[in-house]
């Protein structure tokens, strides 16, 4: 039950710090960083854990582009519920019995790989 809630509270400190990272970014560009994009024909729709940005793009010159940022708690709870899950399979093989220990291990394994896939993505993007 103990790696229960240090999975969860892992999950939620990750969570928050990618919705905290995304927002900023949005202020800055109007462009989520970390998300799955969907291009239609005159409007991007990005997905991330917690928000929804919708981007239309003017087709006339008299028209302008909007970008609009919504909360989305049900991304959210998904993200939070698997990566949830992931810690606890994790923790039940690896868990030292310590929480503070078993805590930052799963958080650092945690942002290790979210900033590798982050890297490889912008590799993929820079060279393909």
């Amino acid at each position: 039950m103990r790696n229960l809630w240090i999975a969860l509270a892992v999950s939620i400190t990750v969570n928050l710090l990618c919705m905290y990272v995304n927002y900023q970014t949005y202020q800055e560009t109007h462009y989520l960083k970390w998300a799955s994009r969907n291009h239609c024909g005159e409007s991007t729709i990005e997905f991330a854990p917690g928000w929804e940005a919708v981007h239309t793009y003017a087709m006339l010159p008299e028209d302008r582009d909007l970008h609009r940022l919504s909360f989305a708690p049900a991304s959210l709870a998904f993200s939070v519920m698997t990566l949830m899950l992931a810690g606890c399979a994790v923790l039940a093989k690896l868990s030292t019995g310590e929480p503070l220990k078993d805590f930052l291990l799963l958080f650092l394994g945690c942002i290790a790989i979210l900033f590798s896939y982050w890297a490889v993505t912008e590799l993929w993007d820079e060279f393909l």
